[in-house]
């Protein structure tokens, strides 16, 4: 009689400690859960448009709304133009755009050799009376070491296939070089954040590396305000 009920006392005090470790793994999981729930909620959503030549870039849908025309922009955080030979851009477009950047948003205008100039040209002659000039293959450019750069302690980075170059300007920050001439920009002049790219191949599916992400993810950063 005393063995059994000393195998009874036992049992119940694997089982209770069988209880225990099943209530403590449940605290875990339920602790682990408001962990996974407090960083996402702590990052910020934005909301991408993408106009333009967009068919040779490998961007998730999920994540950046491609669009052929610009029906508001109120929505949205950050406006990617990717030039194609012919533009859609209206003179309220371009209105748009001013009034985008002057909320604080960010712009990526993207140019490349002719013919895909077109809405680059068409938004850099109302902003800076300005346009993308030349043509070059050099494939690497240098970052702007000499002063305080978006590309921070990089040297080098992509240039892209075949570049074009923009004149300086002082309303604008030369971010990278080719041959000494400006091929990435960018101002906060108009209040928010503007990247002008002469060489935005470098991101076409083709192309994408390691380099190329780190630079595009750089590039977003900065349109992002981050």
């Amino acid at each position: 009689m005393v063995i059994l009920k000393l195998r009874k006392i036992i049992i119940q005090i694997i089982e209770r400690e069988k209880k225990v470790r099943v209530l403590i793994n449940m605290i875990r999981i339920f602790i682990f859960f408001l962990f996974v729930l407090s960083f996402l909620s702590g990052k910020t959503q934005h909301n991408y448009l993408v106009l333009g030549n967009t068919h040779s870039l490998c961007l998730d849908s999920n994540e950046f709304s491609l669009q052929s025309s610009i029906d508001s922009l109120g929505k949205y955080d950050v406006l990617f133009i990717f030039s194609g030979a012919t533009s859609s851009l209206s003179e309220t477009d371009l209105d748009r755009i001013e009034s985008f950047l002057s909320e604080g948003k960010g712009v990526y205008v993207g140019c490349e050799n002719w013919p895909l100039q077109a809405e680059a040209q068409q938004l850099t002659k109302r902003l800076f009376s300005k346009e993308f000039w030349g043509e070059t293959n050099e494939s690497i450019a240098t970052t702007n070491v000499l002063s305080e750069s978006i590309f921070n302690d990089k040297s080098t980075i992509p240039a892209g296939n075949s570049i074009v170059l923009f004149p300086l300007d002082v309303r604008l920050n030369v971010e990278a070089w080719v041959k000494d001439e400006p091929v990435i920009l960018s101002s906060e002049f108009f209040g928010g954040r503007l990247i002008l790219d002469g060489g935005y191949s470098r991101f076409y599916c083709s192309d994408m590396n390691s380099d190329t992400d780190e630079v595009w993810n750089i590039l977003l950063n900065y349109l992002n305000g981050e």
